[in-house]
């Protein structure tokens, strides 16, 4: 070994042993990991989210206005973290501040995070009823004469109202409340103890049964993950039919489509749907049964459209609806933002080989912005180059009808839009979701717990038709169990009789 490479070989040595061991065993606390992960957040959103870079209006103004208020009070609660839960939760709720469902702090691996949880019950779950009270749904058989009985009503608790208790508790670190799924699904974690440090549990409430108040001391007690779900959980997914068509009576085609995210026997069912579909134009009545839907590509639902009612006329509806409304798509110009579409591209399923073009379109203009320094591309929907129907009509004579519940969200709602354009169609079923105006979520990240993810759109539609964050209400609202298949079908058959 030369000289120099000798003497610097011994100041590197001489430098480790100045350095207190403890720096390299050092680890990392939740309140640093939180606040790591918060300026992540911030920063991330600053470079690549288009509400910075678009016109500043609403809800532009209200997105920075939350990006500086919100992020004051996540640091004041970062300060008091000391766990994985006062971490995920300090971070879920500054994300859901947002108001918009495609900008999340999410758990990527569900299995191991409920793993750590140390969930808690009162002996008793609750769920929203159709009155917006809150009533006991279900009772453990075990405390069933120390706890109200199923149908007492909250009237309050400590001193609070039932509102309250689910502003400060609940929708902080849920969702909206304004959507109607969110009050449904999260109305029931007002009695569950999920380890969220921020919040004040109940611990003396009043319920009310048959005209008289009552007042119970809640005792929280531990309950695993397993048995409280399906007390809690309100969703239905597993109850809904799969993606397939039928014959009703024999004169209404029903065709159900609960997911555009499909697996694979929903791909080879919605494929079958699409292709078979032109033989099924001859029915009475169409009724197309979006329950369940949460969204995914809206590419399947537009092709399940075409085969019914015609590939020109639907391109035409949508064309002449974007010439009026010149609704135009907003991409924040960024490195990120691009390389997530050219991944897209690359990584391209058989449900989107069809807007590949588009996404082609995108990646070259931002790339080609990004060389120009230019911060926003657009795309006027009106310009896009679609077929030209020629004076081509509906293939479909019949009565058409739309059914949804208050799933029906992301490309649901796309679908939705388009399917609400035909003439005639009948909107029927429960208020849906809803969504904000930024839309096209990347592919969630990893921050500094691998268990948790953070996602964020990419994409501002400027003169959408449908309000920001705004649900579509049914022209006629069903009233009941919307789970139920065969109480739905029956009412659908006297809709289709009537009309």
């Amino acid at each position: 070994m030369n000289k120099f490479l000798e003497n610097s070989v011994r100041i590197v040595w001489a430098l480790i042993f100045l350095v207190p061991s403890t720096s390299f065993s050092k680890e990392i606390t939740w309140r640093e990991k939180t606040v790591n992960d918060l300026q992540k957040i911030r920063s991330t959103l600053e470079a690549n989210h288009p509400a910075f870079k678009t016109l500043q209006e609403s809800p532009e103004k209200d997105f920075l206005e939350w990006f500086e208020s919100g992020f004051r009070v996540a640091k004041r609660r970062a300060e008091q973290v000391d766990s994985l839960f006062g971490y995920y939760f300090t971070l879920r709720a500054y994300a859901l501040g947002f108001r918009d469902e495609h900008l999340v702090v999410q758990v990527a691996s569900f299995d191991r995070f409920k793993e750590q949880m140390k969930f808690r019950w009162p002996g008793f779950a609750v769920q929203q009823s159709d009155k917006n009270q809150i009533r006991i749904s279900s009772v453990n058989p075990l405390v069933q004469n120390q706890v109200p009985s199923v149908g007492a009503i909250l009237v309050s608790c400590d001193g609070r109202e039932p509102e309250t208790i689910l502003n400060e508790n609940v929708y902080t670190f849920y969702g909206n409340k304004r959507i109607l799924k969110n009050r449904a699904t999260f109305v029931p974690r007002i009695f569950v103890d999920s380890a969220n440090p921020f919040i004040q549990l109940p611990k003396i409430c009043i319920f009310q049964k048959d005209g008289k108040a009552k007042s119970y001391a809640i005792k929280w007690t531990s309950i695993s993950f397993e048995d409280l779900w399906p007390k809690i959980d309100v969703s239905y997914n597993a109850k809904l039919q799969s993606t397939a068509a039928k014959i009703l009576d024999g004169d209404i085609h029903w065709v159900s489509l609960p997911t555009f995210s499909p697996d694979s026997m929903g791909e080879q069912n919605l494929g079958n749907i699409i292709s078979e579909a032109k033989t099924h134009r001859n029915h009475k009545s169409l009724v197309i049964d979006l329950r369940g839907n949460g969204g995914g590509s809206s590419t399947w639902g537009m092709d399940v459209l075409k085969g019914y009612f015609g590939e020109e006329y639907i391109d035409e509806i949508q064309n002449q609806s974007r010439k009026i409304s010149q609704e135009t798509f907003e991409y924040r110009v960024s490195k990120d933002n691009l390389k997530y579409f050219e991944d897209l591209l690359g990584n391209a399923s058989k449900n989107i080989l069809k807007t590949d073009n588009f996404f082609v379109r995108v990646a070259s203009e931002m790339r080609k912005a990004l060389n120009e320094d230019k911060e926003v591309i657009s795309v006027k929907l009106a310009e896009l180059d679609v077929q030209k129907s020629h004076g081509n009509k509906i293939q479909f004579s019949g009565k058409i009808f739309v059914l949804t519940d208050m799933y029906c969200a992301s490309a649901c709602l796309s679908v939705l839009d388009a399917i609400k354009l035909i003439p005639g169609v009948v909107h029927a079923g429960q208020e849906t979701s809803a969504d904000a105006v930024f839309m096209q979520s990347t592919v969630p990240t990893a921050l500094s717990d691998p268990m948790i993810q953070f996602s964020f759109p990419v994409l501002r539609i400027r003169n959408r038709s449908r309000g920001n964050n705004s649900p579509v209400v049914p022209q006629i609202l069903f009233d009941g169990d919307i789970s139920n298949s065969t109480l739905i079908e029956q009412w659908m058959k006297n809709l289709a009789g009537k009309s």
